[in-house]
């Protein structure tokens, strides 16, 4: 798999598939299917376009917190995470706006912003009536970005204090395919 990296700008959503117990959960989470959990369609990570000297990375919030890595690492749709798509929003034509949030991943790197392992647990059970909790001042992937973004971007009233799963933003309508996967 290849990706044309002219076509990238920062805060473009990465939305992931993969392979393994966690993508399965997660897609069970979105679902409430146990049918849908190797739909390797339904996304199960998200991560942002960062651009650093000139090069371009994805962070995200993954085990061990928020962090920076290479494009190439998930490449190979052989691998337990691989990318599906990219994503833009338009309201990171914006550069003031895209330079302010890249500016608060910085910090985010700065202060190790941990992984809500909470809240990703409880995402998956409240399919069962458990009520969601998370610490707020963690985040797993796709409570990460939006996280980052909702100050710019208008999400649904309904999203605030709840779960924030990858397919919710991956199907988000304000977002649309930049088509830079061959």
């Amino acid at each position: 798999m290849n990706i044309d990296y002219s076509e990238l700008r920062p805060l473009d959503l990465v939305v992931f598939s993969g392979k393994g117990f966690n993508p399965g959960c997660c897609r069970f989470s979105s679902t409430g299917s146990i049918f849908k959990i190797r739909d390797k369609s339904i996304a199960c990570h998200i991560g942002t376009i960062i651009e650093w000297q000139g090069n371009y990375f994805i962070a995200e919030s993954r085990s061990g917190g928020v962090q920076i890595n290479p494009i190439q690492k998930y490449l190979d749709i052989k691998g337990s995470r691989y990318i599906l798509d990219v994503k833009r929003h338009p309201v990171y034509d914006d550069p003031e706006k895209a330079d302010r949030v890249m500016k608060n991943i910085s910090l985010d790197l700065f202060n190790q912003v941990g992984f809500d392992y909470e809240g990703m647990f409880f995402s998956m059970f409240v399919l069962f009536g458990i009520p969601y909790r998370h610490d707020n001042k963690k985040f797993y992937c796709s409570e990460y970005y939006y996280h980052l973004t909702k100050t710019d971007i208008l999400y649904p009233a309904s999203w605030v204090n709840n779960r924030i799963l990858p397919e919710m933003l991956n199907k988000f309508d304000q977002f649309y395919s930049i088509n830079v996967m061959s």
